[in-house]
C-alpha cells in the first residue's frame, strides 16, 4: 500500500507510515514515540471536549425543562418585541423617514421599545405576541404613559386600519397557550429576527 504522511510531525517524525502495517499506522501516525504521544494527547483532548459538550447540553436541557410558563412567555414576548422594533425601524428607513415613537412622536429617544397597544399583563395570552399589537415606541411612553393618554390609537388606525384596531381591542384572545404554542411563537420570531438582521 502507498505510504502516507504522518499528520503529527513531532520532533523525530519519520515523515511517512504504511497504513496496513498495524493499528497505530491506521490512526494516521508514524512509529515515532513523540508522534504517538502527540496523537494520544490530541485524542484525550478531543474526548474531554466531547464530554464537556455533552455535559453542557445536558445542563441546557435541564434548565430548559425547569423553566416556568411565565419565563417561557417572557422569552417569547421579548423576541416578538425585538422583531417589532426591527420591522418598524426598517419601514421608516424604507420610506426615508426618521423613526418616531408611535405614542408621542418623539424621534430621538434614549432607547426604542416594542410597545403593546392592548395591555397584556402578566398572563401572556395570544395578544402578547400579535405583531400588530407591538409597535416602535420610546421607553418613556412605554414605562410611564397609559396608551389611552397618547395618540397610540389614532396612529394605529393610520398604520393598520380601523378593522385591525377593533379586532385587537375587542377580540377575546385571552385563552391559555400551551408550552408548545409559546415555544413555536418564540422560534418563529427568532427566525424572523435573524432574517431581518441579515437583510
Amino acid at each position: 500500500m502507498k505510504p502516507r504522511k504522518c499528520r503529527q510531525k513531532a520532533p523525530g517524525c519519520h515523515g511517512e507510515y504504511t497504513p496496513w502495517t498495524g493499528h497505530i499506522q491506521r490512526q494516521g501516525v508514524c512509529q515515532n514515540p513523540a508522534c504517538l504521544l502527540k496523537k494520544a494527547e490530541a485524542n484525550r483532548k478531543k474526548k474531554e471536549a466531547k464530554e464537556r459538550s455533552k455535559s453542557a447540553r445536558e445542563k441546557r436541557e435541564a434548565k430548559e425543562a425547569s423553566l416556568t410558563m411565565r419565563a417561557r412567555q417572557k422569552r417569547a414576548r421579548d423576541k416578538a418585541q425585538e422583531f417589532a422594533r426591527l420591522r418598524d425601524l426598517a419601514d421608516f428607513a424604507e420610506r426615508g423617514e426618521r423613526p418616531k415613537c408611535i405614542m408621542c412622536g418623539r424621534e430621538n429617544p434614549a432607547s426604542w421599545h416594542g410597545c403593546h397597544f392592548v395591555a397584556v399583563g402578566s398572563k401572556g395570552g395570544p395578544k402578547s405576541f400579535h405583531p400588530a399589537n407591538i409597535n416602535l415606541g420610546c421607553g418613556q411612553c412605554n414605562f410611564y404613559k397609559d396608551q389611552s393618554q397618547t395618540e397610540y390609537r389614532e396612529n394605529m388606525i393610520k398604520k393598520y386600519g380601523l378593522k385591525v384596531v377593533l379586532y385587537l381591542e375587542n377580540e377575546p384572545l385571552d385563552y391559555d397557550l400551551s408550552v408548545q404554542d409559546v415555544e413555536e411563537i418564540r422560534a418563529y420570531y427568532r427566525e424572523e429576527t435573524k432574517r431581518m438582521r441579515k437583510s
